[in-house]
């Protein structure tokens, strides 16, 4: 699991799980998902690791030994040749029958924020790297981002394995529409959830 500092994500990774294995890229965020383990009561099951992705970076993980990879709003971080690396040591450490449930923001949806914040510069571009503003109007700080086009993105995947279902996400609540009134765009959905088969995939290159 890719990122578990949220207690939700942590619950709901460890329910119906013999190991649950958490990474996160700095060392704060390593404290917060052990301090979420901890107000869990220490489950056996739950481990959390430092690790940093990198264009050659693997996972401290053995080939084809890990059913499920869970990956929320992590991608959007990496550049485009980081993001191929990364992708490919998943279907690397995945059994052969396993799968990845992945989220990432919906590049439209990047470049609308983006635009509302910085109106007087250009629009993103492939591989951009800037600034993503985090709350109403940037008032909570930034994230670095690297722009990749959904096109790009299912590229990749593709590269690595059957894409067995893409869900476009909208808000479940009316509760942010005053604070965050650019969530509620019907016409662009603030994310898409995929779903990557490793199965298929190997049903499609045997053919």
């Amino acid at each position: 699991v890719l990122g578990l500092r949220g207690n939700q994500d942590l619950h709901t990774a460890r329910a119906h799980v013999e190991r649950v294995m958490g990474f996160e890229g700095t060392k704060e965020h390593v404290h917060q998902a052990k301090h979420n383990v901890s107000e869990a009561g220490n489950p056996a099951n739950v481990s959390i690791a430092h690790w940093v992705a990198g264009a050659h970076a693997q996972l401290p993980l053995r080939t084809h030994t890990v059913d499920l990879v869970v990956s929320r709003n992590f991608f959007m971080h990496l550049d485009i040749d980081t993001l191929e690396s990364h992708v490919k040591d998943l279907a690397r450490i995945i059994r052969p029958d396993g799968q990845c449930i992945l989220s990432i923001l919906n590049p439209d949806y990047q470049k609308k924020k983006y635009t509302q914040a910085h109106p007087f510069s250009s629009v993103l571009v492939e591989g951009q790297s800037y600034v993503f503003p985090h709350g109403p109007r940037g008032s909570l700080g930034g994230f670095v981002h690297y722009f990749k086009s959904t096109a790009t993105y299912e590229s990749i995947f593709s590269r690595y394995f059957h894409i067995s279902e893409k869900v476009a996400c909208h808000p479940r609540t009316d509760s942010l529409r005053e604070t965050h009134p650019h969530y509620y765009d019907h016409d662009i959905p603030m994310a898409y959830v995929y779903v990557l088969s490793m199965q298929q995939h190997n049903k499609k290159n045997m053919m």
